[in-house]
């Protein structure tokens, strides 16, 4: 099996679910690429919206002034740690829509990332639910994880705006 395709659908799982979650965790993607740099194979960038970075910066103030409360701030915190379990789930969910795929070294690394992500959640049956919804967003959206991953292996390296536009075209065929 081609290791670059298993790559290009590992990061183009990352992106899809992203995608759809940035309603949840307003982030945007900078880029995409199946291009190695040192031990990663590949990789998905992202960065906070300006609106989140706002929000973020506005929990912070009043939480050093006293005024935000400790569920408000353990509410963000699962909602971060929920929503980047699942992206980077993704990447290793992705891979198993190819037939034969080996699991590359990238997942390995996201696999204990993935964990961490889990273990800031601090349940079992959260981690459970996470693990599942994951397995079914990748399902769902397998034909922008395919094309996604398709347009990867012709170019290798997809800026945001390029990714985005390929995403939102593949749902309004659907």
């Amino acid at each position: 099996m081609n290791q670059a395709l298993t790559v290009a659908y590992h990061e183009a799982g990352h992106a899809v679910a992203l995608h759809h979650l940035r309603r949840v965790l307003p982030l945007s993607i900078h880029a995409v690429n199946i291009t190695p740099n040192g031990d990663r194979l590949g990789s998905m960038r992202y960065n906070l919206t300006d609106k989140e970075r706002e929000h973020q910066n506005k929990l912070i103030d009043r939480a050093q002034a006293g005024e935000a409360n400790a569920s408000e701030l353990n509410k963000y915190h699962r909602r971060m740690f929920d929503a980047l379990a699942v992206i980077t789930l993704a990447g290793l969910e992705a891979e198993k829509l190819i037939p034969q795929a080996r699991a590359t070294v990238s997942s390995r690394d996201d696999l204990e990332h993935a964990e961490w992500c889990i273990k800031g959640a601090r349940r079992d049956r959260r981690a459970a639910l996470l693990k599942a919804y994951t397995t079914r967003l990748v399902r769902a959206r397998r034909e922008s994880i395919r094309e996604l991953a398709g347009e990867l292996m012709r170019k290798r390296w997809l800026l945001g705006g390029e990714v985005m536009e390929l995403l939102t075209t593949v749902e309004a065929r659907a």
